[in-house]
């Protein structure tokens, strides 16, 4: 049998792949001597083994080409890689991560719209339409300030669901603007400013704002750019528009207009209000990606809002803040930015302390604000939870509660409602010595945690945000921290207790 299979392997039909012939009519060939048949199997396993050699060839001259090219490609973008940490490089790495930063916005500076012609092509092609009249002017006006010209992608999001309704339904913008500017205008206490422009000059609302002053005199320097128009800011930190524009039926849902006393709904507990199956319904994912867990049982505002007077309607509303899950409030810079408003954060001299000078920690004081005290709901509220882990670890985190805030619960509850002001401020300390806001100097790191948060975000350190609230200039000078609370301080809340 082996024999056999030899004669088939050397016959010439299985290396030219032709068809053997009948046996009766293949010529009879001459057997072969050992000799012959000793060199036929050595030619036939050295083409073999060439065919092989040529293989390994080529696969390893290609593996060597791979690893050269990528050599190659690690030498020349190797200036662009941030430093391999080390205990030694410590000291040199912020400098290095600074200078990363600083790299990446003179990008985004550069990549932005040389001429009008330019602008005006990158406007109509982000968003599939031309850009509004008096274009020309913001672009003179912001190439002369070194201001960006095309990457405005929040305000654009911010803008898109009435930019949809408007393609079929012209009217809905204009005519929830004007209803909207009515009622604010009726009602002083609803936290709404009514701001129109006519003839390039702003006018604010009949009833007192706390920050309306800041905003026309920021109008009074864009009122030339700007036709008449009408604008309504809310100036509580909290959101005001609770919408969901993502729901699949968002868009009928819109155009109903069901809510009938808008900018007064806020019914008590809020936390079973947000979580409610109802068309508002507000959770609070811990994560974007994956699966994840609901955390509204450790956010004060969704636990226990102290102002609750949203609409359910979709009504075009500027504000400092939102939550981007369920709020469809348009996001504007807060007045608390600008050094000419009265608001704004000072200190008493400016920031001298070298980077490497100062302390690797992270630095946090505040009120306690961002949800009203109602018995022992604080438990769940950042504010409190991050000083029961900055006491388990000094070492990360310097956090002290500065004052205590909003311990008046719903006064259509105030007889069933407790709020233990004694107990907290023992057993949190609230009652310490106050700080001087320089003392944020001495660290390398602040915190942003949900409550009033406007007055401490661009202090000039590095900022560690762990908020449900979106600003901004989130996606501007800040990286969210991927962290919640939960995972800050795993275990169950500190009760109330004596000792």
């Amino acid at each position: 049998m082996a024999h056999r299979v030899d004669e088939h392997l050397l016959n010439d039909d299985h290396y030219n792949h032709r068809v053997p012939t009948s046996p009766s009519l293949r010529r009879p060939r001459p057997p072969q001597s050992a000799l012959g048949l000793f060199c036929t199997r050595f030619l036939s396993r050295r083409r073999n083994a060439i065919s092989l050699f040529l293989s390994v060839c080529i696969v390893v001259f290609l593996c060597v080409g791979l690893v050269i090219r990528d050599q190659l490609d690690i030498q020349k973008h190797s200036r662009f890689r941030p430093p391999e940490y080390s205990q030694e490089t410590q000291e040199s790495a912020p400098p290095s991560y600074a200078a990363v930063a600083r790299m990446q916005v003179d990008a985004l500076f550069a990549r932005q719209s040389k001429t009008l012609e330019q602008a005006k092509a990158r406007y109509a092609l982000k968003n599939d339409r031309p850009p509004p009249p008096g274009y020309d002017k913001f672009y003179q006006f912001a190439r002369e300030r070194s201001c960006l010209i095309d990457d405005y992608n929040k305000v654009y999001r911010d803008f898109e669901p009435f930019y949809q309704l408007a393609e079929h339904h012209p009217s809905f913008f204009p005519d929830m603007l004007a209803r909207s500017m009515e009622i604010a205008a009726k009602d002083g206490a609803l936290c709404l400013s009514p701001l129109t422009i006519r003839d390039h000059k702003a006018t604010g609302s009949p009833h007192y704002a706390p920050y309306e002053g800041d905003w026309v005199k920021l109008f009074e320097i864009l009122g030339p750019l700007l036709p008449d128009m009408d604008l309504l800011f809310n100036y509580q930190d909290e959101p005001r528009v609770l919408f969901n524009t993502r729901r699949p039926d968002a868009y009928e849902f819109a155009l109903k207009k069901l809510d009938r006393n808008p900018f007064h709904q806020g019914p008590r507990p809020t936390k079973e209000y947000y979580e409610a199956a109802t068309p508002h319904q507000c959770l609070l994912p811990n994560s974007a990606k994956g699966f994840g867990n609901i955390t509204n049982d450790l956010n004060a505002f969704m636990l226990s809002s102290t102002s609750t007077q949203h609409t359910h309607d979709l009504y075009p509303v500027l504000s400092p803040g939102r939550v981007a899950s369920c709020f469809a409030d348009i996001i504007v810079p807060s007045s608390f930015y600008y050094d000419r408003s009265w608001f704004a954060a000072r200190t008493s001299w400016p920031d001298d302390v070298a980077w490497a000078d100062k302390k690797s920690a992270i630095y946090w004081r505040g009120h306690t604000s961002g949800g009203a005290v109602d018995g022992k709901n604080y438990l769940g509220f950042p504010r409190f939870r991050i000083i029961d882990f900055a006491r388990r670890r000094p070492d990360i985190i310097d956090a002290a509660l500065t004052g205590l805030h909003n311990c008046n619960p719903d006064p259509n509850n105030a007889g069933n409602a407790v709020c233990p002001e004694d107990e907290i401020k023992a057993l949190y300390e609230v009652d310490s010595p106050p700080q001087l806001r320089d003392e944020i100097y001495k660290y390398k790191y602040t915190l942003d945690l949900d409550g009033q948060w406007l007055l401490w975000t661009l202090y000039g350190s590095s900022s560690v945000r762990l908020v449900s609230i979106q600003v901004y200039y989130n996606q501007r000078l800040l990286r969210r921290l991927a962290i919640t609370l939960r995972a800050l301080h795993p275990g169950p809340p500190r009760s109330l207790r004596s000792s």
